[in-house]
C-alpha cells in the first residue's frame, strides 16, 4: 500500500518521515533536523542584524560630535562671529576679523565676561570703523552720544552713525533716523528720518522698527 501524499506547503515536512525508522533512516532525520534548526539560526541573524548597526554607527556619531563642536570655531574663522571673550580676541588678533573686534569691543565696554574697559573698547570699535566695519562706526557714535571713553560729542555722533549706514549697517543708519527725528548733532529732517527708520527695519534693525513707531 503506498504511503498517503501529502500537499506540498512551506511549513509541512516532506512524507519521508513517515518511512520506518531505520539506521539510515534515522540519520537523515538529524541531517535533516541540523539543516533545519540552521536554517532557523541563519534567519535569526539576519532578521537580527538590524540591531547590530548602531554598534557599527557609534564612532560615526563621535565623529559627529567632534565635527559639531569644531565647527564653531571654523565659523568664527571665517565670519568672526564670536560669543566669548577669548574666542572675540582670537578672531580680532589672529584673524582680523572687525565683526570679532567689534565684539570684543562690547564685551569690554560691558563687562561681561572680562574685565570692563571703556577705552579699550573705544579702540576696538575706532580701529574697527577705520577699516570699514558699519557696526564699528556705530558703536563709535554711540560712545560719543553717550560719552564712553570719549568726550561727548552729538556732532561727531552723528557724523559716525551717517558713515555707519553708508557702510551698509542697519542699526547705524536706524540710529542716524533718530538724529534727524530728533535734530540731535544737527538740524531735523522728520521726512528722512521716517525713512531711514522704515528702510533700517525692513533690513532686520530692531531699533529701526522702534523708531519707526515712535516716530
Amino acid at each position: 500500500m503506498q504511503p498517503p501524499v501529502y500537499a506540498a506547503g512551506p511549513a509541512m515536512p516532506q512524507p519521508a518521515v513517515a518511512r520506518p525508522a531505520g539506521k539510515r533512516g534515522r540519520g537523515v532525520a538529524i541531517v535533516a533536523g541540523v539543516v533545519a534548526i540552521g536554517a532557523i539560526v541563519a534567519v535569526a541573524v539576519v532578521a537580527g542584524g538590524g540591531s547590530k548597526k548602531p554598534d557599527s554607527a557609534t564612532p560615526a556619531a563621535s565623529a559627529g560630535v567632534v565635527a559639531s563642536s569644531a565647527a564653531p570655531t571654523a565659523a568664527i574663522a571665517k565670519t568672526g562671529t564670536c560669543t566669548t571673550a577669548a574666542e572675540c580676541e582670537t578672531a580680532c588678533k589672529s584673524d582680523k576679523k572687525q565683526p570679532a573686534c567689534v565684539a570684543l569691543g562690547k564685551l569690554l565696554l560691558n563687562g561681561k565676561g572680562v574685565t570692563k574697559d571703556v577705552a579699550a573698547a573705544h579702540a576696538l570699535f575706532a580701529a574697527a570703523c577705520d577699516a570699514s566695519d558699519g557696526d564699528g562706526c556705530r558703536s563709535v557714535g554711540a560712545d560719543f552720544e553717550r560719552g564712553d571713553g570719549v568726550a561727548k560729542d552729538l556732532a561727531t555722533a552723528r557724523r559716525y552713525y551717517d558713515k555707519s549706514c553708508t557702510l551698509g549697517s542697519a542699526d547705524g543708519c536706524a540710529a542716524l533716523g533718530w538724529c534727524f527725528d530728533a535734530g540731535m548733532g544737527g538740524p531735523k529732517d522728520p521726512a528722512r528720518a521716517v525713512k531711514l527708520a522704515d528702510s533700517s527695519c525692513t533690513a532686520g534693525s530692531q531699533i529701526g522698527c522702534r523708531n519707526l513707531g515712535v516716530i
